[in-house]
């Protein structure tokens, strides 16, 4: 390391970095198909690669509302999941990750499977994490591991930043993701944009044959004839309207409008569609467009499962290795030889469940009370149980008694 950098990085040990940058601004629009092409060219160069037209382009797609909800499905599933370090016996640190810097850390871990690599600096206070403040990524050159104090790292020098890998900054720096890892969103960006041109030609399709076409006709022998028409048709609502002539013959070609308006819809939806499936792994958990089937929806349910799992192991690992030795640990974190895990409920369908619960009832007592307040069943009144008793049981009474006979 240069000795002017060296310097200049332990003087600002425990300074906010975020604070000493002059963050790039990135800019929405003029997104195309074309323009996506060459953005990701651009990011995935072997020589110089540049990330900032690529994320700009993601800054201009992230505004897609289905693209927002499906994603915040997949990060809620981390992020509402509890985590505690196992056999930790600290209440103060415990208390520390139920804090709302975690909360918003989880997030902004999650953040990286959908835009690539990223950087996130910790800023503490009295020994423990008050907050957590990702690196503007158009600040970051992953490659040569350097976070610029200008405005774009791949054109700033190893002078003008910090090397985050080394020295004292490596403890207060968390690197996620692999330098070139450009996340989902290089996948899912052709979708959005042409869903967007679906969109507004939708719109220029409804605005033309939404409303039926007025024709009005003007004498053409008088010359203020046809200026009058005119005012009284612009008066008259938004629909089309043509001026012509008397006696003008004028023949309208009626196009299928009605099926023109389904292919809008359909090209809609199915772009829509992949970009569930890019998120979660398939779509029937969002929307089965009333079709599917129960087995159908739980094996959609088990590949959406199958990917959460995956995303809390990513999470784990972080916590466990380059979070835990190289930050929290360094910090006094009494965390050495203890491991963190997310603690998720098994939750069985209530048939499974229900089958358990008649089992156990064979071997240990187990009250009606209980029964009924596991399955959310009101206890019966007396009216009640003589109907049952009259009808022909499908199962065992609950408490293990023998169905009575049916009549």
């Amino acid at each position: 390391m240069p000795k002017t950098l060296k310097k200049k990085t332990e003087k600002l040990e425990g300074q906010v970095i975020i604070n000493e940058i002059s963050v790039g601004q990135l800019n929405r629009g003029n997104q195309s198909i074309d323009t996506w092409i060459q953005n990701v060219k651009s990011a995935e160069r072997i020589i110089r690669p540049t990330r900032k037209a690529l994320l700009e382009t993601y800054l201009d797609a992230e505004i897609d509302l289905h693209l927002s909800m499906v994603e915040s499905k997949r990060i809620r599933a981390v992020k509402t999941c509890p985590w505690l370090w196992e056999e930790l016996d600290n209440d103060k640190v415990k208390e520390n990750f139920r804090s709302p810097w975690f909360f918003e850390f989880m997030g902004q871990v999650m953040d990286v499977v959908f835009k690539g690599h990223e950087v996130i600096e910790f800023v503490f206070k009295d020994g423990l994490v008050s907050n957590t403040e990702p690196i503007p990524r158009q600040n970051v050159d992953p490659l040569r591991g350097l976070i610029s104090r200008e405005m774009w790292a791949e054109n700033a020098s190893i002078e003008s930043g910090w090397l985050y890998r080394e020295g004292p900054l490596i403890n207060y720096m968390l690197e996620v993701g692999k330098a070139r890892d450009l996340g989902l969103y290089k996948r899912i960006i052709p979708y959005i944009l042409l869903k967007r041109g679906n969109l507004s030609d939708y719109a220029r399709f409804n605005e033309m044959f939404g409303m039926p076409l007025r024709v009005y006709e003007y004498d053409p022998n008088n010359p203020k004839n046809r200026a009058e028409v005119t005012q009284q048709a612009e008066k008259q609502g938004a629909a089309a309207y043509i001026v012509v002539p008397r006696g003008t013959g004028v023949n309208f070609h009626e196009a299928n409008q009605t099926g023109a308006s389904t292919t809008y819809k359909d090209f809609h939806q199915i772009m829509n569609d992949e970009v569930t499936i890019g998120v979660l792994g398939q779509k029937l958990t969002t929307d089965s467009n009333g079709k599917g089937s129960y087995a159908l929806g739980n094996v959609h349910k088990e590949v959406e499962e199958a990917l959460n799992l995956e995303d809390r192991m990513m999470v784990e690992y972080i916590m466990n290795y380059p979070l835990k030795h190289n930050i929290l640990i360094p910090h006094g974190y009494p965390l050495d030889g203890i491991t963190g895990a997310f603690q998720v409920s098994e939750e069985l369908p209530k048939d499974k469940k229900f089958e358990m619960w008649i089992k156990m009832d064979q071997r240990i007592p187990i009250s009606d009370e209980d029964f009924y307040t596991e399955f959310g069943v009101p206890k019966p009144d007396e009216a009640a149980i003589k109907r049952w008793q009259d009808r022909q049981p499908i199962v065992s009474q609950p408490g293990g008694a023998e169905p009575e006979p049916g009549k």
